[in-house]
C-alpha cells in the first residue's frame, strides 16, 4: 500500500470519528431536554381592569414585589412579544402569584385583539380551570358572589366531593371574563399558619390548573411523549352526581380526569367528557379565551428539534427558540388549542 493512500485512508478514519463524536454529542444534546415546572397561566381578557378586580381585589391574589394597579398602562409591544404572538400594537398586564405553588396568573390585553369571546362550556375542549386550594371556601365565596362573579355549580354553593384527590369541598365560579376558576376546600385541612393563634394570612394555600380536552390519550402524547411528563391516567370515566354538579352539569355524562405530573408542586388536569354535545373552541393566542401555559424547561433547543419531529405547531413567528435578554422562549400549541410556552432561563449562580 502506497503512502499516500496510507495518509488518505487514515484522513477518511479521522473524519468518520469525528462524525461519530458530532453525532454521540447531539445525542447527548438531545437527551438533555427536561421540562421543570408549570410557572405561568396567562388569560386574555377584553378589559384588564376586571381581571385586577377579580383575581387581586376579590380573590387576593397578590404582585410579589408591586402594586397590579400600575400596570394597568398600555405599552408598546416589543419584537419579543411579537415574535411570540405575532401582533404588534400596545399590550398591557400584570402578574399575580399564587400562595403555596410555583404558579403565576397572567391577564394579558392586547389591543389587536380582533376575535369575539367565545365563552366555552366546561366540556368544549380549549376550556380551562384554574384550581385553588382555599383553607375557608363559604367564606370566600361570599365575597366572589358580593363582587358580582357567577357561581356555575348547581345550587350556588360548594359540594362534596370524594374522588381520588381526597374529599374536599368544591365550587366552579367564571371571573368576568368567562375563566372558570375552582375552589377546592380539602378535608381535613391541614394545619394553618397563622402566628399566635390569629388566623391565616389569605384563603389561598395553592393552585393547579385544568384543561378540557377532546381525547385523553392524544393529549397525554403531546405532554408525555413530547414534553417527557409522566401522565397519571384516571381510572376509566365516571358519572359521579356531585363531581358533575361542580361543572354545573346534570346526569348521565361522563367524566374522566387525568393529571400531568409536573417537577416540584405542580399538576395539569386533563378532563374529558362523553355523552354531552361538545364544541372545541380556537381562539386566535391574543384573543379573549385563549389560554397559554408558561413552562420552565431546561435544553430548549433539544426540546424544539423534537417538537419539530413530532409535528408539534411552532406559534412563535420565527419558528425557533427566541432570545430575550438572558432567556430563551418558544410557543407552540397542544392538541386541544391550548398555547404551551417554554422558558429556558439561564442557571442560577453557585453561591
Amino acid at each position: 500500500m502506497s503512502r499516500h493512500i496510507k495518509i488518505l485512508l487514515i484522513v477518511v478514519l479521522g473524519v468518520l470519528l469525528l462524525f461519530v463524536g458530532i453525532r454521540k454529542s447531539f445525542a447527548q444534546t438531545e437527551a438533555s431536554a427536561e421540562v421543570t415546572g408549570l410557572i405561568g397561566y396567562m388569560v386574555v381578557p377584553d378589559a384588564l381592569e376586571k381581571s385586577l378586580e377579580f383575581y387581586h381585589n376579590l380573590l387576593g391574589l397578590q404582585q410579589p414585589g408591586g402594586d397590579p394597579r400600575a400596570r394597568l398602562k398600555w405599552y408598546g409591544v416589543v419584537p419579543f412579544l411579537t415574535d411570540m404572538y405575532g401582533v404588534h400594537g400596545n399590550a398591557r398586564n400584570f402578574t399575580l402569584q399564587v400562595p403555596g405553588a410555583e404558579l403565576g396568573v397572567e391577564p394579558m390585553q392586547w389591543s389587536e385583539s380582533k376575535g369575539k369571546p367565545l365563552q366555552p362550556r366546561p366540556q368544549d375542549p380549549g376550556a380551562s380551570q384554574l384550581i385553588l386550594s382555599v383553607n375557608d371556601i363559604d367564606e370566600l365565596l361570599g365575597f366572589l358572589t358580593k363582587g358580582g362573579v357567577k357561581v356555575i355549580t348547581t345550587g350556588g354553593k360548594p359540594m362534596t366531593v370524594n374522588n381520588s384527590q381526597g374529599k374536599a369541598q368544591v365550587v366552579v365560579v367564571q371571573d368576568f371574563h368567562g375563566y372558570y376558576v375552582r375552589l377546592v376546600q380539602p378535608d381535613p385541612l391541614p394545619p394553618l399558619g397563622g402566628a399566635n393563634g390569629a388566623g391565616p394570612p389569605g384563603y389561598i394555600m395553592g393552585g393547579n390548573v385544568a384543561i378540557t380536552v377532546q381525547d385523553t390519550e392524544k393529549a397525554a402524547e403531546f405532554y408525555r411523549d413530547v414534553l417527557g411528563l409522566k401522565v397519571q391516567f384516571g381510572n376509566g370515566f365516571s358519572s359521579d352526581v356531585n363531581e358533575l354538579a361542580v361543572l354545573g352539569i346534570k346526569r348521565n355524562v361522563q367524566y374522566r380526569d387525568s393529571i400531568v405530573m409536573f417537577p416540584g408542586k405542580s399538576q395539569l388536569h386533563l378532563v374529558e367528557l362523553k355523552n354531552i354535545d361538545r364544541k372545541p373552541i380556537h381562539p386566535g393566542i391574543v384573543d379573549q379565551n385563549a389560554v397559554v401555559l408558561r413552562i420552565a424547561v431546561r435544553g430548549i433547543d433539544s426540546l424544539y428539534n423534537k417538537m419539530k419531529a413530532s409535528k408539534v405547531p411552532i406559534v412563535s413567528v420565527s419558528g425557533a427558540p427566541y432570545q430575550n435578554g438572558q432567556t430563551r422562549w418558544l410557543m407552540v400549541r397542544d392538541p386541544d388549542n391550548i398555547y404551551v410556552q417554554p422558558v429556558e432561563r439561564p442557571p442560577a449562580p453557585r453561591p
